[in-house]
């Protein structure tokens, strides 16, 4: 288990960096919108996200090997 203190560090961690990052994809995705449309924008949204997320799961399936 992690220590109160140490998990407490890490959520407030966790927090920052979401903020972080929503700074940066909020006005990016107005941007798709105002541009395109809600679909196109968020379907561009989830193309990335699976794209990251097949890319991760085939590295993570070649270093466990």
């Amino acid at each position: 288990m992690i220590d109160s203190k140490q998990r407490a560090t890490l959520l407030s961690i966790a927090s920052v960096l979401f903020s972080f990052a929503m700074i940066g994809l909020f006005p990016l995705v107005g941007w798709l919108i105002e541009h395109h449309n809600f679909s196109f924008a968020f379907g561009t949204i989830g193309g990335i996200i699976l794209i990251l997320y097949i890319t991760t799961r085939i590295k993570s399936r070649t270093v466990l090997k």
